[in-house]
C-alpha cells in the first residue's frame, strides 16, 4: 500500500478491511485517520503492525493470520484507550518478547474473542502456551536474569571474606610489631 493512498478519508473512513491481501508491511499513517473505528488486517503477512497516536478512535482491530512475533508495546499502548475488542489467534508471538502486551491484554477491559487460539511460543515449551497463562516468572526462569542474585550474593560474600582478611592480617602485623618493642 502506497503511504498516501488513504488520503482524503482521515474524517470519514470508519471500516478499513484489508484481509486476505498478502500484505507484509503497512507503511500508511493509520493515525491521521481520526474517523476510524474497525481495521481487519487478518490473514496477511505482517511482522509487525502500525503505528498509532492516542488520538486513536479503534475500537476493533483484526490481526488475525499473520506473522506477528512482536508486538510494539507503544503502538498497543497508544490504542487501550479505545480499542474494545481485539482478534490476534494464530500468530507465532514469542511469550517473552511481549510481556508489557500480554500483561496489558490480560489486565485490561479489551474483549479478545479468540483467546483459546491467541498463543506464543517459550523456549523451554515444546507446545504453544496460551497467552493467558504467561506469567513474568517464566520469563525470569531462563536467561540473564536467572544469574543476577547468585552473583551478588558471591561478589558480596567475596567482600566480607576479604575485609576480614585484611582485618586479620593488620591485627596479626600489630601484634608482630609490639613483640619486638619491649
Amino acid at each position: 500500500m502506497d503511504k498516501d493512498s488513504l488520503s482524503g478519508l482521515e474524517h470519514t473512513l470508519i471500516h478499513l478491511l484489508l484481509k486476505e491481501n498478502n500484505i507484509s508491511s503497512l507503511n500508511t499513517d493509520l493515525s491521521s485517520l481520526k474517523s476510524l473505528k474497525h481495521i481487519d488486517l487478518s490473514t496477511n503477512q505482517l511482522t509487525n503492525i502500525p503505528v498509532w497516536s492516542k488520538d486513536s478512535s479503534i475500537e476493533s482491530l483484526n490481526l488475525q493470520n499473520n506473522n506477528l512475533v512482536t508486538l510494539k508495546y507503544s503502538s498497543m499502548l497508544a490504542l487501550e484507550h479505545s480499542l474494545k475488542t481485539l482478534y490476534m489467534g494464530s500468530n507465532p508471538l514469542s511469550c517473552c518478547s511481549n510481556l508489557d502486551f500480554l500483561q496489558m491484554v490480560q489486565r485490561s477491559a479489551v474483549v479478545v474473542p479468540d483467546i483459546e487460539t491467541v498463543t506464543c511460543v517459550h523456549e523451554e515449551y515444546s507446545e504453544p502456551v496460551n497467552i493467558e497463562k504467561v506469567t513474568l516468572e517464566m520469563c525470569h526462569i531462563s536467561g540473564v536474569q536467572n544469574y543476577v542474585i547468585p552473583v551478588v550474593v558471591i561478589a558480596l560474600v567475596l567482600l566480607i571474606a576479604m575485609a576480614l582478611l585484611v582485618r586479620y592480617c593488620q591485627a596479626r602485623n600489630r601484634k608482630h610489631i609490639r613483640s619486638f618493642t619491649a
